[in-house]
């Protein structure tokens, strides 16, 4: 083996346990039981034939230790829902700040149909328009303002 490739399969090896720990630590039981079995498993088929040129695999004792604790469903389903209400409730007040410069800009646009020097019948159509699409707009974000204070007021009162 190249001497330059030894401590990459070290660093490799470590990196693999880090993430593998956390999956396991992070499992229900019988699954970590068998995840562990296949890690073994696994640890074994490749066990090169000079133990002493390979890195050390992971010991029962480091095991033992990240299962130690006992995970906390409840806990994780929580921490999993908060995150999923707090990105909802981003992303809602991004759509009601984004129909807020829609409103805005609508309204530049009518404004400044109204006031060019377009033909009659043109301006009366653009500005049909351009009203309808102000209404719809300022519908939309009333709608969108109720369910901010019905669904997500509890989120800002516990500030997740």
């Amino acid at each position: 083996m190249h001497p330059a490739i030894s401590p990459f399969n070290q660093l490799l090896e470590q990196y693999i346990f880090k993430v593998t720990s956390h999956q396991i630590g992070s499992a229900e039981p019988t699954t970590q039981t068998a995840m562990l079995s296949l890690w073994q498993t696994v640890n074994d088929a490749v066990a090169p034939a000079n133990p002493v040129t390979a890195s050390p695999a992971a010991q029962p004792a480091e095991w033992d230790y990240v299962l130690q604790k006992p995970i906390n469903w409840r806990s994780v389903h929580q921490q999993w829902l908060q995150r999923i209400l707090r990105d909802r409730n981003q992303q809602h007040m991004a759509y009601l700040i984004r129909l807020k410069q829609a409103i805005t800009t609508t309204h530049f646009h009518l404004q400044a149909v109204q006031n060019s020097p377009l033909p009659v019948r043109v301006q009366t159509r653009l500005s049909a328009h351009y009203e309808h699409t102000l209404r719809m707009y300022q519908h939309q974000l009333a709608q969108a303002e109720r369910l901010q204070t019905a669904y997500f007021a509890d989120l800002n009162r516990t500030k997740l």
